[in-house]
């Protein structure tokens, strides 16, 4: 191997940073225990200065904060360098600066390999928050929870006033949200029109609902959603239709006479969660960027 340290480069001044920060983070963890026996070193950084002669991801949140100039730097102190974008601006980026890409969404690889067929692109599915193992659901109740930010969602205050879902707001990175999901076997994932236009959101509800041991209800068209549940999962519902499609598919999915349904979608649940799982990602990480040569040689 020609670099012997791999960094993932983080953004320092947004302190939230979301679902992109927390895959920054938890991506170095994952892969730590797989590049040991490669004999290389994994670490993160908050800024651009610290990776000198190694390979880098750079994370969204570092793209936002630091831009073409800190590209610029990493390329300087002779870093190999891949961008991990997630659903940030393109505009920020000059792609003669990046040595490949890792994708975070079906969409995304798809549009990367189209438009920039000189680039080595790397599909990494976004996995849900490793912490999320000891909240699986065990209960036989059949419950819906949105899980996310509020203000992502559609309907969701007439639905919680329906007493058809629950709200948990999950934009607090302590995770103290977590100890509420084992009791919710549904998740919702409809989003209002002009939070998917335009945009390579990666399937993180739906990683998340199934990482739960749950069923998710998601809207028919969420090209990225329905690229990993298929055309024919039985949970989805057009939101555009009005607020009765997703109240009639949540009263519906809940009844007995729904359990077939239920048993085909959590089938493709569990396709779902072997797919995004830790495991999963090491193995892309071995295949794809290290016994490929593209990251470390």
């Amino acid at each position: 191997m020609k670099y012997k340290n791999l960094w993932f480069v983080l953004g320092e001044k947004r302190g939230r940073g979301g679902s992109a920060l927390l895959r920054g983070e938890q991506l170095a963890a994952i892969v730590t225990p797989l590049l040991k026996h490669y004999d290389v070193s994994v670490d993160i950084c908050k800024g651009v200065q610290k990776p000198i002669s190694s390979a880098v991801i750079v994370n969204k949140t570092a793209l936002l904060d630091h831009g073409l100039d800190g590209l610029h730097t990493l390329r300087a102190n002779g870093n190999r360098i891949f961008v991990d974008p997630v659903d940030g601006p393109m505009a920020v980026l000059d792609w003669k600066l990046a040595d490949g890409v890792i994708t975070s969404s079906i969409g995304q690889d798809g549009y990367f390999r189209q438009q920039f067929a000189h680039l080595p692109v790397v599909y990494v599915p976004h996995h849900a928050d490793t912490r999320l193992t000891s909240f699986r659901c065990e209960s036989e109740a059949w419950k819906c929870a949105y899980v996310g930010d509020p203000l992502n969602g559609m309907y969701l205050r007439e639905l919680e006033q329906a007493g058809l879902l629950s709200i948990i707001d999950a934009t607090n990175r302590n995770g103290a949200w977590m100890t509420e999901l084992p009791q919710f076997s549904f998740h919702y994932a409809v989003r209002p029109p002009e939070k998917r236009a335009g945009l390579f959101k990666p399937f993180t509800k739906g990683a998340v609902a199934a990482e739960c041991n749950a069923l998710i209800l998601a809207e028919r068209r969420d090209i990225e959603a329905v690229a990993h549940l298929g055309e024919n999962y039985p949970f989805l519902i057009d939101a555009e239709e009005g607020i009765q499609s997703a109240e009639a598919m949540l009263r519906w999915a809940m009844c007995p006479e729904a359990e077939s349904a239920r048993h085909a979608a959590a089938l493709v649940m569990e396709r779902l969660r072997q797919s995004t799982s830790a495991a999963c990602i090491r193995e892309i990480f071995r295949k794809d960027l290290i016994e490929s040569g593209l990251l470390l040689n």
